[in-house]
């Protein structure tokens, strides 16, 4: 049949009007997505730049889920650049709509993290914590920054529920990431948190590796001395000798006069039992929520100091009324059970999966059976002819199961090494951790040292320091004191020889005097300090690496009453130096 020639001219010109709709459709698309790369690059340098671009975009323009979904994101995170704090979900929904189901790790992360920022802009900070929890169990993300982010943020939660170790401990694996990122301001100020929580919870070794690596960032980018400044002072407010804190408060914080700072001096002063100049520091500072607490502990005690009393109890009244109001609005905003909400989801899910996993098994073994069947049924048929393919097949099957066996067996012999090393690696932290702690303590108690041998402990603080900042941050570059250290030990045996001795006398002074009391003379008391270490004699020889190295250890054997057959040096100078350590510890 025929068409009429006016019909088939309508159904051309039909084709070339869709076909143009089509290459519009395109133009209109390329546009839109070529004026939102324009917008994503502007975001870091000029987000008010960004966010007129974003604005100019049409909503015909974005004609699909994708395209409103991207457009959605990047608004919200221009909004995010210029501070501008929404309560509304109207602009990121979108994005939630469409990139929780089908979008990239990196997507999903960043939607996750700017829906909680809304819901903590809208007080709702158990969603808040709930949806960052989310965010932190996406796999394969590349956006390490907004992963920072992510984690400073569940930090200002946990700071809110008064878990300072939590909020410590996830500053501390946000803070490397910054500062391989070269941000260095949040870098420093996710070490300074670091370093104020450790400080109030007295974790003072560990306070003072974090308060080293502030240091070095600081010299080496002095334009993060500001974010520094306010944590350093609470560190020697709380360890520093009253000359230090002195110093401080008078050269380096005077000029400053934030509100954050103003608090910093007026403790200082509080510590220092000069309440005039702390109350001087707190006049006209105009208080936020969260400065509340803090402002009224400083008052109370700089009112203590100067023995007015009377204003130190109203302190302590405001004080507990503010408390008892943060602690209500918490307990109210269910943000302490967030995480335990969210482990009973997480719960619930894994039940679910797990039913649906044994009835894809019932499915599947079910098959298999079946399948079995079949195959068993054929080869009855067809015995003869199968017999010595089936008996190949079998014992293919066997060696599989056996060679999977195998590689088990070397998986759980592998992860048990791995767990020795861990083990060793944690004995190792805590051993550094024991020897730092007896000698600062010794430090500080025993002011008789000579300056010589404060100096020598000092250096080895220094030095187990150095080792502990690598453990912390996990890098090399703080260790190299420590390295070098090690190798002046190895080429100059009689300075390392020396210091033992020394480090001895301080620590173990009645094991020093019985050696004294009994004619060893300096050199044999370095010998018998080697073996006190642990050192067995052919350890202590290969280090010493002189041959009269036995001679000494038959006059130190002889001088102290020593039977040949009674006991080698080295068990009897452990015993002994033991032993003398809970004699001294009983004095």
């Amino acid at each position: 049949m025929k068409y009429p020639i006016h019909i088939a001219l309508l159904i051309f010109v039909l084709l070339i009007f869709l076909s143009i709709s089509v290459g519009c459709n395109r133009g209109e698309k390329n546009e839109a997505s070529q004026q939102m790369n324009i917008a994503e690059n502007l975001l870091d340098t000029a987000p008010d730049s960004a966010l007129i671009i974003l604005d100019a975009i049409k909503e015909d323009e974005l004609y699909n889920r994708e395209m409103k979904a991207r457009h959605s994101l990047l608004k919200s995170m221009a909004l995010d650049k210029r501070y501008i704090d929404t309560t509304t979900f109207d602009v990121l929904q979108p994005a939630i709509n469409y990139y929780l189901e089908n979008g990239s790790p990196d997507e999903r992360l960043r939607t996750l993290y700017y829906q909680g920022r809304i819901f903590r802009n809208r007080g709702e900070d158990d969603k808040a914590m709930e949806t960052y929890m989310y965010a932190s169990e996406v796999k394969g993300i590349t956006d390490s920054l907004t992963f920072a982010h992510l984690l400073v943020a569940k930090s200002v939660l946990y700071d809110r529920q008064y878990k300072l170790k939590e909020e410590a401990e996830i500053r501390l694996i946000a803070a490397p990431i910054y500062e391989s990122l070269h941000k260095m301001r949040p870098a420093v100020r996710s070490y300074t948190n670091a370093l104020v929580n450790n400080v109030i919870l007295e974790e003072k070794s560990r306070a003072d590796s974090i308060l080293k690596v502030c240091q070095r960032l600081v010299k080496e980018y002095p334009e993060t001395e500001e974010d520094f400044l306010p944590s350093y002072i609470t560190y020697i407010m709380t360890y520093g000798s009253d000359s230090e804190k002195r110093e401080l408060l008078d050269n380096y914080c005077a000029t400053d006069s934030s509100k954050t700072m103003r608090l910093s001096r007026a403790y200082g002063y509080s510590t220092l039992g000069e309440g005039e100049k702390a109350l001087e520091c707190l006049k006209g500072i105009e208080l936020e929520p969260t400065d509340s607490l803090r402002y009224f502990s400083v008052m109370k005690s700089a009112y203590e100091s100067i023995g007015d009393f009377r204003k130190a109890l109203d302190c302590q009244v405001n004080f507990t009324r503010h408390l008892a109001r943060y602690d209500t609005n918490l307990f109210e905003s269910d943000l302490l059970f967030a995480e335990k909400k969210y482990a009973l989801e997480i719960s619930n899910l894994m039940e679910k999966q797990k039913r649906y996993s044994i009835i894809w098994v019932s499915v599947i073994t079910f098959l298999f059976l079946s399948l079995v069947s079949a195959t068993l049924y054929y080869l009855f048929r067809d015995m003869k002819s199968k017999k010595a393919m089936g008996d190949m097949e079998i014992k293919t099957v066997q060696k599989e199961k056996e060679n999977s066996e195998l590689q088990r067996i070397a998986a759980e012999n592998a992860l048990e090494r791995q767990a020795l090393e861990l083990e060793n690696l944690r004995l190792e932290k805590s051993q550094l951790e024991d020897e730092m702690e007896h000698l600062g303590t010794l430090l500080e108690q025993d002011r008789k040292l000579s300056s010589e041998m404060q100096e020598t402990i000092r250096k080895r603080l220094d030095m187990l320091n150095s080792r502990l900042a690598m453990e912390i941050t996990n890098n090399e570059s703080y260790a190299i004191p420590y390295k070098k250290w090690i190798e002046s030990v190895k080429r100059d045996k009689k300075e390392f020889m020396d210091s033992t001795r020394m480090t001895f006398t301080a620590s173990h002074p009645h094991f020093i005097r019985h050696l004294t009391e009994h004619g060893l003379d300096e050199d044999e008391i370095n010998y018998a300090c080697l073996y006190a270490l642990g050192l067995r004699g052919k350890d202590v020889g290969n280090y010493i690496e002189l041959k009269r190295h036995y001679n000494v250890s038959t006059t130190i054997r002889r001088k102290l009453g020593i039977d040949d057959n009674q006991s080698t040096l080295h068990v009897y100078l452990r015993k002994l130096l033991h032993s003398k350590l809970k004699k001294q510890r009983r004095d």
